[in-house]
């Protein structure tokens, strides 16, 4: 009994415990933080796509009233052909 009425060995043992939980804390926080940045890597990622695909479609709704660019789509698109060029097709066996 003696022990038990001691506080230094309440005060140690409180602080173990503190130490304990503190560092579960520490530990959890190292994993939420590993969790976030690969989540951030991921969404730059994301982000850099949709920035490319973005800027593609601008491009494109800026050329459509060029004719080039008309003639170059309904030639990939449609298969047209337009004047004085020969149409080829490749047909495999």
């Amino acid at each position: 009994m003696k022990i038990l009425g001691k506080p230094y060995f309440w005060l140690t043992v409180y602080a173990f415990m503190a130490l304990i939980i503190f560092e579960q804390g520490l530990e959890k926080g190292s994993t939420e933080k590993e969790k976030l940045l690969t989540e951030q890597k991921d969404l730059t990622k994301r982000k850099e796509i949709a920035l490319k695909s973005r800027m593609e479609l601008q491009q494109i709704i800026a050329s459509q009233n060029d004719p080039e660019w008309m003639e170059q789509t309904l030639m990939n698109i449609l298969g047209l052909v337009p004047e004085g060029y020969k149409k080829v097709i490749f047909v495999d066996h």
